[in-house]
């Protein structure tokens, strides 16, 4: 069945049946605003949250290349923890077929792209040109399966921010992967070696990655920063190039969940 059809019939269902809130079971809406305002318009740096962030000199764990070393960490922007209610939102997006959230999600992440502009001003006008918007991309399969790919849906809204802002963008689908098995259960340590190797810098790509001053890697839900941290050293950007990330949700370190749930023990 082709993506078209599927889309087509996945909207008529949505019409002959109501969905509910997957974040809190409220009838007749796709995305409530309780659960909505969790997603919060002002992204947070999250980047300690996730282990595999951490830039080396030599590349070492992280896979990251030299040219980064003056960074401990990739800097990144996220708009909620990926707990509770919005874990629930973004699952039934990304594996429940609730294309109806895609809209109201994609909303949320383009005015928080928008303070991210704003809040990093200073790194994202360093030079002149374009901004380079790069999906982390899904396997061609969970595309198909979705009938649509996540982190492009949300690359797009980033790109739209900055060009609202009288700054230049552009999203270039720079990067391929070919997940050896799924991330699903492995821990950090094994997320990062599945990934070794799968994620690849399209060849037609890599002139305007090379010459690009500033980069902006976008992901749906950052769990250890593996993907990310592989997306950028396929990448290889040029030294000096002013590299961050962007994504919808970002898993809680242990410390968080641990100060979330009350238990600091």
């Amino acid at each position: 069945m082709s993506s078209p059809v599927r889309t087509y019939l996945r909207e008529l269902s949505l019409l002959l049946v109501p969905q509910s809130c997957p974040g809190c079971g409220r009838y007749d809406t796709p995305l409530c605003a309780r659960c909505a305002a969790l997603f919060s318009t002002m992204p947070r740096r999250a980047d300690h949250l996730a282990p595999r962030l951490v830039l080396t000199p030599e590349g070492g764990d992280s896979g990251v290349t030299a040219h980064h070393a003056p960074r401990t960490r990739l800097p990144v922007w996220a708009c909620a923890p990926y707990q509770g209610p919005v874990r629930d939102v973004i699952t039934a997006w990304k594996e429940h077929g609730r294309g109806d959230l895609t809209n109201p999600l994609v909303a949320l992440a383009g005015a928080a792209a928008t303070q991210l502009v704003q809040q990093a001003a200073d790194e994202l006008s360093v030079s002149d040109g374009a901004t380079v918007v790069v999906p982390v991309p899904s396997t061609s399969t969970a595309t198909r399966r979705r009938g649509f790919s996540p982190s492009a849906e949300l690359a797009r809204v980033v790109a739209q921010a900055h060009r609202e802002v009288g700054r230049d963008a552009v999203v270039i689908p720079a990067l391929s992967t070919a997940k050896k098995s799924t991330q699903k259960t492995l821990d950090a340590r094994d997320r990062f070696a599945n990934l070794h190797g799968a994620v690849r810098l399209i060849h037609r790509h890599r002139d305007v990655i090379a010459a690009a001053q500033r980069i902006i890697l976008v992901d749906d839900v950052v769990t250890t920063g593996a993907t990310l941290a592989h997306g950028l050293s396929a990448l290889a950007p040029s030294t000096g190039t002013f590299v961050a990330g962007f994504a919808l949700a970002i898993t809680p370190g242990a410390k968080s969940r641990q100060e979330h749930s009350g238990n600091t023990t």
